[in-house]
């Protein structure tokens, strides 16, 4: 037993493969002799029951205003932002009263570090990079705030803190390489179960799978169009499971190629391993990852 607290903040209006990475770091600082709050401000972690005595899952007032705010169409972007910015005050007061030694922040880093400067906790900050760091103005300065403001970074891979270094104008920051913990022993048990799902009961048919947020950034268009190319010469379905902003989107495209009778939405589902191990094909076509956790999970099956 360490007797040092470490609370884990990475906000989301859904359940996304970050908030299990978190979870994940949970797991392992649990096992280390940790003790861990997982500061849920959104729908992060949303039904995960606590790890025992060392891990709680501490809900803010804004975890209750998530679930009013839309979390797909356009609007999904601006919703994750709000609920961000209103947790500032919420996730200070929080640090003020439970005096975490270590604060680490998964997604959006800035409003964890606004809300310990605003809590006057003098805690350790750790940056956890999740995904692609992307440059722009406005980002090139957050993340310039955050390096003179963390007291570590850490990536998955060293070209990710390349990327860190350079839209930071930090080329002497330090980052340490710490491979995002996508899987855990429990992903054994996960890969066994055939999906609930008809296509899955009925193998006659091969099935092409896509997983991740409908969003810009995973690409589906690409793939439901590449889809329709492939079911001119090879019979094949094609499911996509996960949930986002680009829903009606995508329907509108399988309805627009007309393969609505072949290609099935399902939405976010609780065990995407077994759907992984029990279809014939999974593709990746995402525009940006930094790396895959959906990759890492397809290649374990």
């Amino acid at each position: 037993m360490t007797n040092k607290r470490v609370a884990i903040f990475s906000p989301q209006l859904s359940n996304v493969g970050t908030a299990q990475a978190m979870w994940n770091y949970a797991v392992g600082l649990e096992a280390h002799g940790y003790e861990v709050d997982l500061v849920r401000a959104g729908e992060e972690w949303r039904g995960k029951n606590p790890l025992g005595e060392q891990v709680r899952v501490v809900r803010l007032p804004t975890a209750f205003i998530s679930t009013r705010l839309p979390d797909r169409g356009t609007l999904f972007r601006l919703s994750s932002l709000f609920v961000a910015l209103v947790s500032i005050v919420a996730l200070a007061w929080y640090l003020r009263r439970n005096k975490p030694d270590v604060v680490i922040a998964g997604l959006h880093p800035l409003a964890a570090r606004l809300a310990l400067t605003l809590s006057s906790h003098r805690g350790k900050f750790v940056v956890s990079v999740q995904g692609l760091p992307r440059s722009g103005r406005l980002r090139n300065r957050v993340w310039r705030y955050l390096a003179t403001r963390s007291d570590s970074i850490i990536v998955p891979v060293e070209s990710i803190g390349g990327l860190v270094r350079n839209i930071s104008s930090s080329p002497n920051l330090k980052c340490d390489v710490i491979p995002n913990p996508v899987l855990d022993d429990s992903y054994q048990d996960l890969v066994h179960p055939v999906p609930d799902h008809r296509w899955f009961r009925d193998k006659s048919t091969p099935i092409v799978l896509g997983a991740g947020r409908l969003s810009n950034q995973k690409n589906f268009r690409l793939l439901i169009e590449s889809f329709a190319e492939v079911r001119k010469k090879i019979i094949a379905r094609l499911v996509i499971v996960g949930e986002g902003e680009l829903r009606s989107e995508l329907e509108h495209q399988i309805a627009d190629l007309n393969v609505g009778e072949f290609v099935d939405l399902p939405g976010h589902v609780t065990n995407p391993l077994s759907y992984m191990a029990h279809s014939d094909v999974f593709v990746l076509t995402s525009k940006w990852e930094g790396p895959g956790h959906v990759l890492i999970e397809a290649l374990s099956t």
